[in-house]
């Protein structure tokens, strides 16, 4: 191996300018694959497509719509249904109902239009029924006149007045239609009629419209799955159409959840590319004043161009960026810029006892290539477990990530040896053993710590445990949000929008079920249906109402269901299509149930699910019940990304663990390194309950970056470690040795990445902000576990074991 590495790198000194054009040329290949990278953060990136759930809620969209896009009208209530603006509504609604991509559209003009023409529809049986009445009294008149022999004159007297009795027993209905006009959206009275009261409070039908006087709701379904863009454009359509065509002295509001994820992935992009800037300020005035090499700045350009490669390889291979993927470059840049540092620190160390720069990049290479290539692939293995996650996006940060870190590797090796083999070849052998002899306060400091804790392994092993102990039950106290609402900036105007729309409803999300079954307008499964909404509406408080074709046929006929088919199917047949198509499909085996539910989280919403489709598992063997839409969805994530957490960390030890036990078949010191790394994941979770940050699609996968980052630290000061026993020194001055030595870089790569980290802990986005106070805390505990509670125990047992063997 030995021979190998001396040759490698011998190679990159003897061709290093070529190593350097390649490594240009595969970051001008990348630049284009970066352009090509586009964003996702829509719940797809959270429930995979062959999810159950999933395509159940793209069949309901199929035939019910998307969920609606929801205009909110302010103003008073007689500019909001004046005739001016109601005559713009009608026209809104004739567009919507002309659009290819928009379902339907529900609001108070549709009732209005309904009103009108059934108004349309009573004026010609009203006049029908008086020119009947007209002829019957005719009729009864000329016969009454001529049993009685009556002369014409008579007889035309006596028709008169039968008919003069007529038009007074229907002239208080002429009045009022008269006092009322024409059945008109022209007509102020008419609509006044429709929508009050005798009492001149407004009509029931119009109650879910009209929370409050001066608030008006408009519901605006568009046809099922459409992509994210297109959706977008409905919302640019609606607002262009209100442009053109304003309302007189109110104003509209557009809510549509594409919106929210719009903003979300706008919000990520802007804060994440300043944040990031600002990190590498940071990390660059870390590196100048505590990292004692000369080029120190080149560690950072090295993990920055591997993470252009990465993104690259992103772009070409399709995958989106979601808020796990743009949490890679942070995570890269703390991971990568390890091996950067670890290689030109090993480097400087070498300098100070080799005559030529050949000698010490090659001898620094042969040291440092096994132990960096242990934690590379301990830490490749590790996130490699990701994949098995259920959730799209947390498969993807662990795929990529994975890369990006062996790119980190390579970059490393080949690209950093060959830009210092460039830069320090015509430099003074001297001048460079005169640099590599300064500055090494930290080591002297690292040196005198490690003699102190190697005193107390017991003491520092129980207090780390008792730390522990209480992490595991901080983890079982932690709370979970899969909320994109909630973990976006709380000063968001859309979130400001939705917050205004759910305190005027009074409800939070609407929770869809589809509901399959031979025929959803059967007598047997409409009773069904009614009972089983009553049972959940008193066995769940939080449930408010609910709609469904089972409340239309209820509500149509006297409050109940009919027993007879053709009953029902007249209720449907004069029931307008917008309001029966939202409940039914067109074949008939498929039902849309929504439940207004009150402001509760998504734990409670992904529980109060779980027992209502608990509750229809006892439905008929041939009724299937399954929650559908973004509630649905969002609430299904809680158990895809924190149900599995336990078992991933679990998995990702235990693959980190089967990988140490063959490259170093020292079970003590592998066991040792599980434990210490176990005990950063425990410490985690009390950090984050202490902080009251909950788990989120970031913070959920914490573990097993605090499992990559810690494995690396550790397995190089192992190395370092086994590597000064062979000299010949005992286990206390090689650990001492190790921690001076190679702990010096791991302390610098820590305080970078902390300094990086520690920037996006300032983010207004509290999706960020959360991670980045998560990732701070969480690379301070891996810096704390190897090298102050790993190092004790490990020192401890080897002692124990040669005490033995003496």
């Amino acid at each position: 191996m030995k021979k190998i590495i001396s040759k490698l790198i011998s190679t990159v000194e003897r061709r290093a300018w070529r190593f350097i054009f390649i490594a240009i040329l595969i970051t001008a290949i990348a630049v284009p694959g970066i352009l090509k990278l586009e964003t996702e953060t829509g719940l797809n990136t959270l429930v995979s497509s062959e999810a159950q759930i999933f395509q159940d809620t793209r069949k309901h969209d199929d035939l019910f719509g998307s969920e609606p896009l929801v205009i909110l009208l302010e103003g008073k209530e007689e500019d909001i249904f004046s005739q001016e603006n109601l005559l713009v509504l009608s026209k809104l609604e004739t567009e919507v109902a002309n659009h290819s991509l928009l379902h339907s559209m529900v609001s108070p003009i549709t009732i209005l239009n309904l009103a009108v023409n059934e108004a349309l529809v009573q004026q010609e049986v009203f006049k029908k029924k008086i020119e009947g009445a007209m002829t019957i009294a005719t009729q009864e008149a000329m016969s009454v006149a001529k049993s009685k022999g009556l002369d014409l004159a008579a007889q035309a007297a006596l028709v008169t007045q039968a008919q003069q009795s007529v038009m007074q027993k229907f002239q208080p209905y002429i009045d009022k239609a008269h006092q009322i006009g024409d059945p008109s959206l022209q007509n102020q009275a008419f609509i006044n009629m429709v929508l009050y009261d005798d009492n001149g409070q407004l009509n029931k039908a119009f109650e879910g419209m009209v929370p409050q006087s001066g608030n008006v709701f408009i519901s605006i379904s568009p046809v099922g799955n459409l992509p994210h863009e297109v959706s977008l454009s409905l919302v640019e359509y609606v607002e262009s159409f209100l442009s053109k065509n304003p309302l007189s002295n109110v104003s509209s509001t557009i809510i549509l959840d594409a919106l929210v994820i719009e903003t979300i992935a706008t919000e990520i992009g802007g804060n994440l590319t300043f944040l990031l800037a600002l990190a590498v300020i940071v990390m660059m005035l870390i590196l100048l004043f505590v990292f004692p090499v000369r080029w120190r700045l080149l560690s950072l350009l090295m993990v920055g161009i591997s993470a252009v490669w990465t993104f690259g390889l992103m772009g070409y291979l399709g995958v989106p960026l979601s808020m796990a993927t743009m949490a890679v470059l942070p995570v890269l840049i703390g991971l990568g810029i390890d091996y950067s540092v670890q290689f030109h620190n090993h480097f400087q160390e070498e300098m100070h006892s080799r005559d030529s720069i050949d000698g010490a990049l090659v001898t620094s290479a042969i040291s440092m290539f096994p132990s960096a290539g242990v934690a590379l692939l301990a830490t490749i293995i590790g996130f490699i477990t990701l994949y098995i996650s259920d959730v799209p996006m947390v498969q993807d940060f662990g795929v990529i990530l994975s890369a990006g870190v062996f790119l980190s590797y390579v970059s490393a090796l080949f690209l950093l040896h060959s830009v210092l083999y460039i830069l320090e070849k015509k430099t003074p052998v001297q001048k460079l053993k005169k640099s590599a002899s300064k500055q090494r306060f930290l080591e002297k400091a690292l040196g005198n710590m490690a003699r102190k804790i190697l005193k107390s392994p017991i003491l520092i092993f129980a207090i780390a445990i008792f730390i522990g102990i209480i992490g595991v039950y901080a983890d079982s106290q932690l709370v979970s949000s899969t909320d994109f609402k909630e973990l976006m900036s709380q000063d968001a105007a859309v979130l400001q929008d939705i917050e205004k729309i759910s305190e005027l409803s009074g409800t939070g999300p609407p929770q869809r079920f589809l509901i399959e079954a031979d025929d959803v307008t059967s007598p047997e499964f409409l009773k069904w249906l009614s009972e089983h909404q009553k049972k959940m509406l008193k066995d769940f408080p939080v449930l408010l109402s609910v709609e469904s074709i089972a409340t239309l046929v209820h509500n149509a006929s006297n409050n109940q269901i009919p027993n007879n088919q053709n009953q029902i199917d007249f209720v449907l047949d004069n029931t307008p299509a917008v309001f029966v198509d939202q409940f039914i499909s067109s074949d008939k085996k498929s039902a849309s149930l929504l439940f207004s539910v009150e402001h509760i989280t998504m734990e409670e919403q992904n529980l109060l699910i779980k027992e209502i489709e608990l509750a229809a598992s006892k439905a008929p063997y041939n009724i299937r019940k399954v929650a559908v839409g973004s509630v649905a969805l969002g609430a299904s994530t809680i158990d895809s990304i924190m149900g599995k957490r336990f078992f991933l960390n679990m998995l990702c030890l235990f693959a980190i663990m089967v990988v140490l036990f063959v490259v170093y078949k020292r079970f003590v010191s592998v066991i040792l390194t599980i434990i210490s790394v176990g005990l950063i994941i425990s410490w985690s979770s009390l950090v984050l309950f202490v902080s009251g940050i909950p788990l989120n699609p970031l913070t959920a996968i914490l573990g097993v970056i605090v499992i990559g980052i810690g494995t690396e630290f550790m397995v190089l000061i192992i190395s370092r470690y086994e590597d000064e026993k062979k000299k010949g020194n005992n286990p206390t001055e090689a650990m001492v040795i190790a921690i001076s030595k190679i702990g010096r870089a791991v302390v610098i790569t820590a305080l970078t990445t902390l300094g990086g980290f520690g920037v996006l802990m300032t983010s207004s986005f509290v999706l960020i902000r959360d991670f980045g106070i998560a990732t701070v805390s969480g690379v301070l505990l891996c810096l704390i576990s190897s090298m102050i509670v790993m190092p004790p125990l490990l020192v401890f047992f080897d002692e124990k074991a040669l005490a033995r063997k003496k």
